[in-house]
């Protein structure tokens, strides 16, 4: 087991303001949410699948975040942490995925929920100590990877589909999940090994916070 924070990470990493920024995204990662699932209850009910998928993927990628800040803050297995992280990040894509296959392209069979589906159970068989944690990592970091590229041009696909005031909502909201999934891929161990001390670490979690205000607004309309 890894308990300490492997030393490609900056000496000071989420020892200064980028902590309370990480610790102010958890926050609005959880204000999101809440609001999403509220507004659940007050529109039409072929919006609600829509609402349903949004939430549960915003709720998985703010439990990721906690999950780091417990890896690196707090004297625990650093290795069940970050593991546990990419987990609720994959859950949270398959979940987004489910939601897209099952009412708007029906013809991938549901191929990418299973395909970040699979990224969570080699997730959990790493955790549980069942694969090494290293192959897990560089498994589940291309799944994501690919998951996140994907749900980014499925955005760009339904933009394109939309008209109105629904295709500007659309915009919107796809520049808020390319901010989010920035500041989420750059603040990765492979980043920090080829672009520190390049990159302020207050850029991750001020990406995070304006893609999580972006998409949170927006959809409030």
């Amino acid at each position: 087991m890894k308990f300490q924070i492997p030393d490609i990470y900056p000496s000071d990493y989420m020892m200064t303001i980028d902590y309370y920024i990480w610790l102010a995204v958890v926050v609005i990662g959880i204000i999101s949410v809440l609001i999403f699932f509220a507004k659940i209850y007050k529109v039409e009910s072929i919006q609600k699948p829509y609402l349903y998928r949004i939430s549960f993927f915003l709720l998985l990628l703010t439990l990721q975040r906690v999950a780091y800040i417990i890896a690196v803050k707090l004297n625990v297995d650093y290795n069940f942490w970050t593991i546990l992280g990419y987990i609720c990040s994959l859950a949270g894509m398959t979940c987004f995925f489910l939601g897209i296959e099952k009412s708007v392209i029906r013809k991938t069979k549901y191929l990418l929920s299973l395909t970040t589906l699979l990224g969570v159970l080699i997730g959990l068989l790493a955790l549980f100590e069942f694969l090494d944690r290293d192959i897990a990592m560089k498994i589940t970091y291309i799944i994501s990877t690919l998951a996140t590229v994907i749900i980014i041009a499925l955005f760009a696909w339904m933009i394109s589909k939309s008209t109105g005031s629904i295709r500007r909502r659309s915009i919107i909201t796809f520049i808020g999940v390319v901010v989010l999934f920035m500041g989420i891929m750059m603040d990765s161990e492979l980043v920090y090994r080829t672009l520190w001390p390049t990159m302020p670490l207050i850029i991750p979690p001020i990406l995070n916070s304006i893609g999580l205000i972006t998409i949170t607004i927006t959809n409030m309309q």
